[in-house]
């Protein structure tokens, strides 16, 4: 009986700490920029809620990546008009996000320009994400409201 629920444990354990992102903790550590095509920068701000949920980043309708807090992530875009939206998912414990999955963002994406959003928890609906530019990028730490 004791083995079983170990087993439970470890099994809860792996669900909720065990999933990786597809980003990185020190912006550093991001690929250089592209002249061939949009730069397209990714930063989740830290916030007390959904504090373990990640946030699925989706580009045209595919999933391209997920963040968890304080994380940074870059992809590179061809050149024209892009939809961009995010999401929570299962362990961010909020139905309307998970029914309606997005806020989108559409814009056009020139070739060699860097483009920046971030990404914040909110507490009345979706995952918010707004584009800002390169020193409010990296200034910003905590989900302050926009």
């Amino acid at each position: 009986m004791l083995r079983k629920y170990c087993v439970y444990l470890l099994l809860l354990f792996f669900i909720f700490f065990g999933c990786s992102s597809t980003g990185v903790r020190e912006k550093r550590l991001l690929s250089a920029d592209s002249e061939n095509y949009a730069n397209i920068y990714f930063k989740r701000l830290y916030h007390v809620l959904y504090y373990t949920a990640q946030a699925y980043i989706v580009i045209n309708d595919k999933e391209i990546g997920s963040l968890y807090q304080g994380e940074f992530q870059k992809i590179f875009l061809e050149p024209g008009t892009h939809e961009i939206s995010v999401y929570g998912g299962l362990l961010s414990f909020n139905p309307s996000e998970i029914l309606n999955k997005k806020a989108p963002i559409q814009m056009y994406f020139e070739k060699g320009k860097n483009y920046y959003f971030v990404i914040q928890a909110a507490w009345d609906g979706p995952y918010r994400i707004k584009q800002v530019d390169q020193i409010n990028f990296d200034k910003l730490v905590w989900g302050e409201p926009f």
